[in-house]
């Protein structure tokens, strides 16, 4: 199997989520269908989501001391991942 292998930094930001080329607001929604068109869709273990729209990840900075360490256990369960986005 032919494998490109890409590191993808993400930046949580509020209310943004930025890598080195894409800004996008930091909501994420499954869609149940196939999607008409791919733009800002990202392909995840057979599931398909919409990326922007409405926000519901990110950390309140009231809260972020409190919670920093289970964000950072989440967002480090996988150091690896599969995916496409916009059918590439």
């Amino acid at each position: 199997m032919d494998r490109h292998i890409e590191v993808v930094g993400v930046d949580h930001g509020w209310p943004g989520m930025k890598t080195v080329s894409q800004v996008s607001t930091t909501g994420v929604k499954e869609i149940t269908t196939e999607p008409a068109f791919y733009n800002n869709v990202v392909e995840f273990n057979g599931s398909c989501y919409k990326v922007g729209g409405k926000r519901p990840v990110g950390l309140p900075l009231t809260r972020f001391g409190a919670e920093k360490q289970d964000f950072i256990d989440y967002l480090s369960k996988e150091k690896e991942v599969a995916f496409r986005f916009d059918n590439e």
